[in-house]
This record gives structure tokens, sequence and C-alpha cells, in this order.
């Protein structure tokens, strides 16, 4: 018979810990990369799109979206390629930020 010993049990548990992060993107919080970078890109072409709209401040805002672009990266760099639940919190509050300071910038020198 087979028997199963603890250093083979020490091995297959560090397999699976050291293979998580992979896995992450589909369970849980690691699917929230996905809102946020469809979030990001939204607010990108929303800037591009109301450039002459927005009273000088595009790129104010162009430099924003970039902040928090290499911020989501240095994030997902690293956990290994998934966002935690406080991150993309945060990363939605600054995105939010930026939304709502494209729509006053437009809708003032409208």
């Amino acid at each position: 018979m087979f028997k199963i010993t603890t250093p083979t049990v020490l091995a297959a548990a560090l397999t699976l810990c050291a293979a998580a992060p992979s896995f992450a993107w589909g369970w849980g919080w690691g699917g929230n990369k996905y809102e946020v970078a469809a979030r990001d890109a939204h607010l990108n072409r929303e800037i591009a799109m109301d450039r002459g709209y927005l009273g000088g401040n595009y790129g104010q805002l162009r430099h924003e979206d970039a902040v928090i672009r290499n911020q989501e990266r240095r994030d997902l760099c690293r956990n290994g390629g998934y966002l935690t639940y406080g991150q993309t919190r945060r990363l939605n509050a600054e995105e939010t930020m930026v939304q709502r300071q494209i729509n006053r910038d437009h809708f003032r020198n409208w």
C-alpha cells in the first residue's frame, strides 16, 4: 500500500502554497483586478474624449490617472497578480475622485 509520510505532506503543502497566487485570479478578490482595469480604461477614454472641456486640467487628470495605473501595477506585482480587498477599495476610491473631477470640469466649462 501507499504510505503517506510527514515529508510528503509538507512537500505537497508547500507546493500548493507557492502556487496559490497564480490561482487567485478567479477566486475571492483576485478578480477585482479586471474591475479596476476596466474602470481605469473608461477613465482614460473619458479624459481623452473630454480634452477640450476640462478647463486646462487635462494634463493634471492624465497624470492622476497614470499614478493610479502605476499603483495598480505595483500592487499586482506585490501580490502575485491579484489585488486584495483593501487595495481594490483604495484604487476605486481614487478613480472615483478623478471621475468627479472630470464631471465637475466638463459641466463647468460646457
